[in-house]
């Protein structure tokens, strides 16, 4: 249990800010993960009008081959920035579980004695 008042109170009130910060970070890098699954599906839709392009006679036009190249250079563009953006918060996560760690390390605890009593 925290000691009441003074800088127990202050290291609660912190660790708890520490904590609404990871649980956004988490969730930052949750949706970075989900569009990176979505870029790679981009990328392969891409390059799948393009083989179609390339094996059928029927689907060779350019506005397909455009169609295919445009998924595959948005799907790059979208994976890259959003693996960039997960590695910024996962840098930004181990920061804040760092100092979470220390302000729980750093606060002093008092010891609660619950007399044991039979029924």
């Amino acid at each position: 249990m925290i000691e009441p008042g003074g800088d127990g109170e202050m290291a609660a009130a912190s660790i708890e800010a520490i904590e609404a910060r990871i649980e956004i970070l988490r969730e930052r890098i949750e949706r970075c993960r989900k569009a990176m699954i979505l870029s790679r599906g981009a990328i392969r839709c891409g390059a799948g009008l393009i083989g179609l392009a390339l094996l059928l006679p029927a689907a060779r036009n350019a506005v397909v081959v455009l169609l295919g190249l445009s998924a595959i250079i948005a799907g790059f563009t979208w994976l890259g920035a959003n693996k960039s953006t997960r590695e910024e918060a996962e840098a930004a996560l181990g920061e804040a579980e760092a100092d979470r760690d220390g302000l729980i390390d750093g606060v002093s605890m008092r010891d609660v004695v619950v007399p044991f009593r039979l029924p």
